[in-house]
């Protein structure tokens, strides 16, 4: 009898421990979203997109804000990429340069993006960011705040709704390289 009261412990935690090894759990598949590509020959400035940077706290999670400025990443639903690689790669292919294109005659452009996110309470995409062009000896710099409204919280649309602000972020910084290209 005394054996078993010294052996009932180890019985009991095997028990419990065969209980967690054999009870199921739930598996979520984790999902990747990209950009959308860019509408071919929509932007006809000539730049060079030399850098993009990436100073907020996004990740390769989407990241989400709330209220009380609670900020919460996405462990199910993640970019493909870190977001200054796909923001780089989607400017990039929306002001893509013919290949004739001389070196000396494109503006020079380096971003840094300093929001990429969701706003759940105001149900809108954020993407911010600062940029600098350089063009012969002309210098701009700027800022953008694009918000792009969110239809629903589904990944896709979320994804589509940063597509959406990124393909406004490279309209604006095409017409600031047509400004600084013609002198204006």
């Amino acid at each position: 009898m005394k054996s078993f009261t010294r052996l009932l412990p180890v019985l009991l935690l095997a028990a419990c421990c065969t209980g967690c090894v054999l009870t199921p759990r739930s598996h979520v598949q984790r999902e990747y979203y990209d950009l959308q590509s860019p509408v071919a020959g929509k932007n006809n400035a000539l730049l060079m997109v030399s850098a993009v940077s990436n100073d907020s706290p996004a990740q390769s999670r989407m990241l989400f804000r709330f209220a009380g400025n609670r900020m919460v990443h996405d462990n199910n639903n993640c970019w493909v990429q870190m977001p200054e690689r796909m923001l780089q790669r989607y400017l990039e292919q929306a002001f893509a340069l013919p290949d004739n294109t001389r070196l000396s005659k494109t503006a020079s452009l380096r971003c840094t993006i300093t929001a990429f996110e969701f706003d759940m309470i105001k149900s809108e995409a954020v993407l911010a960011m600062k940029y600098e062009m350089r063009y012969d000896l002309r210098h701009e710099a700027g800022t953008l705040l694009i918000k792009e409204k969110i239809k629903s919280n589904a990944p896709t649309e979320l994804a589509d709704a940063m597509s959406r602000a990124a393909g406004k972020a490279a309209e604006q910084i095409g017409r600031a390289a047509g400004k600084i290209r013609s002198g204006n």
